[in-house]
């Protein structure tokens, strides 16, 4: 089964259900960059999600 979630569908659906637009970004090609700036006062808060593995069981992440 492949799923297929864009980054403009996920941050889509959080402005509707949650109202929050976060920036997605690659940093390479397992690890991706979310980032969500509340206003132009406060520094914009990073989370870094990494794909550790796949099987057919699991997916493993990690973040920072």
């Amino acid at each position: 089964m492949n799923i297929t979630l864009s980054f403009n569908e996920l941050s889509d659906y959080l402005a509707q259900k949650y109202k929050v637009r976060p920036a997605f970004s690659f940093v390479d090609e397992k690890t991706i960059d979310i980032a969500y700036k509340h206003n132009r006062f406060i520094p914009a808060a990073h989370l870094q999600l990494r794909m550790e593995s796949v099987s057919n069981e699991a997916i493993i992440l990690s973040y920072e």
